[in-house]
């Protein structure tokens, strides 16, 4: 495989994010997974922008090798790649879409990174599911109301934790980091979230690998 560029456009197969490389759609792997038939539904066939801007807020983050860290909506799962390459954490990719896995499993091995995977949908994650985990991160993944409601009831029950938390107080350690291109659903998620939650709710823009702007919202341990 070529030497990966850090700019997304032109004809090359793969580019950099933060020292991590990611595959495009037009990469030989990627169209070999295509065509045995492996093609992720709903969203997950490419890699969303506002994955740049999750990676970029994540490497100012200071994490713990003992951190556990699960990523919701992963899709082909490159801020797992990025954290587990950084910072040597755990991490746990979830998607309800099976198939993406393949695709999550081929960045793992570009990167030579350990990532494991679920397939779970929001409302399928469970207390015990998130029992060990110290943070949740995703990507563009409050794409529409329902979807939103689905995951205000999973990250307000995350930050409780199973035991008795004062209002306006997470969990001790726990935090969560979504990044989004600025839908309304998202807005309304951080407003829900912040009718509890103490929260910050940044704007961000990126030149490399893409032109990107978006935000990043941070509740918890922020």
């Amino acid at each position: 495989m070529a030497e990966p560029l850090a700019v997304m456009k032109g004809p090359h197969q793969s580019f950099l994010v933060r020292d991590v490389v990611a595959l495009k759609p037009n990469h030989a792997r990627v169209r070999q997974l295509r065509d045995s038939g492996v093609e992720p539904r709903d969203f997950g066939s490419r890699i969303w922008r506002s994955s740049y801007l999750l990676i970029d807020y994540l490497s100012r983050q200071s994490f713990r090798r003992s951190h556990h860290a699960l990523e919701l909506g992963c899709g082909w799962g490159l801020p797992s790649q990025f954290l587990q390459k950084q910072f040597g954490m755990r991490v746990t990719a979830t998607d309800a879409d099976d198939s993406v896995r393949q695709y999550l499993e081929l960045l793992s091995e570009v990167n030579g990174t350990e990532v494991g995977f679920r397939q779970s949908s929001f409302e399928q994650l469970c207390n015990a599911d998130l029992d060990s985990v110290d943070t949740l991160v995703g990507a563009d993944i409050c794409y529409r109301p329902d979807n939103g409601r689905d995951l205000l009831a999973l990250v307000e029950r995350f930050l409780a934790g199973s035991g008795r938390v004062r209002p306006g107080r997470s969990r001790p350690g726990r935090q969560v980091i979504l990044a989004d291109s600025g839908r309304d659903s998202f807005f309304e998620l951080a407003r829900q979230l912040g009718r509890r939650w103490p929260y910050q709710l940044h704007s961000l823009s990126l030149r490399l690998p893409a032109p990107v702007a978006g935000h990043v919202l941070h509740l918890g341990s922020c």
